[in-house]
């Protein structure tokens, strides 16, 4: 077979909330586009009355672009509009600063598999390979920027807490200003792969009694291992240089061998009471969200967002800054090192960084009562372990020699012995396999046949979704928070008030349905 896929559709205003206001200069904030094109082919080939050898190749491109409307102002600059209040925002969203966000992949993949029919034994093994020229995109978080004030416009204009008598005129009002750099961030990878393989047998011991077995083993590489980007990232490097044990390599995950077994026994050989289970063990791949910031930090020019702030109005650097007159702070470009003295926010990885792992167990049993109804009743439970979690390494801590005074970072002391700045990182993340969760679910199933056109079915489920961090699908794509007790080794990740039920945790669920004949029909 050939066959040719392609869709593409957009979305106007994705980022919009109650928050936000529309632009009076553009007809949209931004508009979410997104391209899938896919070409495939495979050839099934029967060898022999006993052998089938299926192969199936593709090549999938996918872009995605959230394109921002222009700021539409002489200067260029979106950022005098990027205006933030403690009840409304106003101005482009956030990436409006560049005209264009991109996230793209590009896959060309291969499997094979074999299926062998040998007496009592249905063998079948194959490979899945997948390579990934262009996986990443082009990003820029907080783009471009925003300037915050201390209060809300009707106060600052009307004046009403006595503390703007020049309403915005008023020098040092701003509380904050934020001012994004370029180039927009790079979280491109390179020379990425995927390998799978696996065999399994399913052996019929007698006409009661099936046992299914096998093994899988997965690799995945997508975060720039083959093309020596991870020695680039500015935060290892500067851990490294410092001698932190968190500045090391970590290696591509190599050990995720996947057993699983399965039974099904048919009680009295009639299909009327059958008894089943199994058993296995799984990894999943990281996704990208998970580390496109340290990806950032890896290419030869950095994407950078600097802060400058008033501790209250008029006082801090902002003091004499007034808002449409004074010039803007300038914009970083080409910046190829962390900026001195910027408290930059790190991104790293734990050495020990390894895939998500998942054990999972099912026993389930179905009873056919009279011959027009259907019990069943199914148990799962699911052990997660090496779920991915992000911890700060570098928070504010009191200071152990004047514990009343200012906090300080871990990491300042031996960043002024190295780099003569104990401000060249601040919060500094980590992404490890820290998080454990499980789940379990059971199913009551009650299905009843009246006729050849009447019949009605009936579901209980009840299910317990928990883990660490209130998380238990394995990923930074739902990020459970930095732990509530913080330290120079990420914080108490393991206290008994860090695990708990997640979002997603949906402890009953009853559903009826069934298919009953109309009048005359």
């Amino acid at each position: 077979f050939v066959r040719y896929t392609g869709q593409h559709g957009w979305l106007d205003n994705s980022f919009g909330t109650t928050g936000s206001a529309m632009l009076a200069y553009a007809d949209r904030l931004e508009r979410n586009t997104q391209k899938l094109l896919n070409y495939s082919a495979g050839w099934n080939w029967i060898l022999s009355p006993r052998v089938v050898n299926q192969v199936t190749g593709q090549w999938l491109s996918w872009t995605h672009d959230n394109q921002y409307a222009p700021c539409n102002l002489p200067s260029g600059d979106c950022l005098i509009q990027r205006l933030s209040f403690p009840s409304v925002s106003a101005g482009p969203v956030s990436g409006g600063g560049f005209p264009h966000w991109y996230n793209f992949v590009q896959k060309a993949q291969i499997r094979d598999d074999l299926s062998i029919q040998a007496g009592r034994n249905s063998w079948k093994l194959g490979v899945d390979y997948a390579r990934l020229p262009k996986n990443g995109g082009l990003y820029g978080p907080g783009s471009p920027g925003t300037i915050a004030f201390f209060d809300d416009p009707s106060t600052i204009i009307n004046n009403t807490n006595g503390r703007y008598p020049q309403g915005f005129q008023t020098p040092g009002i701003v509380r904050s200003i934020t001012r994004s750099g370029e180039p927009i961030g790079n979280y491109d990878s390179y020379h990425n792969y995927t390998f799978s393989g696996y065999v399994q047998d399913d052996f019929r011991i007698s006409s009661k009694f099936t046992i299914n077995a096998g093994l899988r083993y997965d690799v995945y590489q997508h975060m720039n291992q083959a093309d020596g980007l991870w020695e680039k990232n500015r935060t290892y490097l500067t851990l490294k240089a410092i001698g932190s044990p968190w500045g090391v390599l970590p290696k591509t995950d190599r050990n995720n061998w996947g057993p699983r077994v399965g039974f099904a026994w048919d009680m009295k050989g009639d299909g009327q009471r059958v008894l089943r289970g199994s058993a296995g063990r799984y990894f999943l791949m990281g996704i990208k969200n998970a580390y496109y910031t340290a990806a950032i930090q890896d290419k030869p020019e950095l994407y950078i967002t600097q802060t400058i702030a008033n501790s209250a109005i008029g006082v801090g650097a902002l003091a004499n800054f007034i808002y449409g007159v004074t010039p803007l702070p300038v914009k970083p470009t080409g910046v190829t090192d962390l900026p001195r003295g910027g408290n930059n926010v790190g991104y790293w990885y734990d050495p020990k960084l390894e895939d998500f792992q998942t054990d999972q167990y099912a026993l389930g049993y179905s009873h056919v009562l009279g011959s027009q109804m259907v019990f069943s009743f199914d148990y799962s439970h699911l052990e997660g372990s090496k779920g991915w979690r992000t911890i700060d390494i570098n928070p504010l801590l009191p200071n152990p020699d004047n514990p009343s005074g200012a906090r300080v970072r871990p990491l300042a002391a031996d960043l002024n012995r190295v780099y003569g700045d104990p401000a060249r990182l601040g919060i500094t993340n980590i992404l490890g396999s820290w998080n454990t969760s499980k789940y379990d679910e059971l199913i009551w199933h009650l299905e009843k046949r009246f006729s050849t056109r009447t019949a009605i079915r009936g579901d209980y489920v009840l299910a317990w979704a928990r883990g660490m961090g209130g998380q238990s699908d394995g990923s930074t794509r739902r990020a459970s928070p930095y732990p509530q007790v913080a330290s120079a080794t990420g914080g108490d990740i393991y206290a008994p008030w860090e695990y708990g039920y997640t979002p997603y945790d949906e402890r009953h669920r009853i559903t009826v349905s069934g298919v009953l004949p109309l009048p005359f029909s």
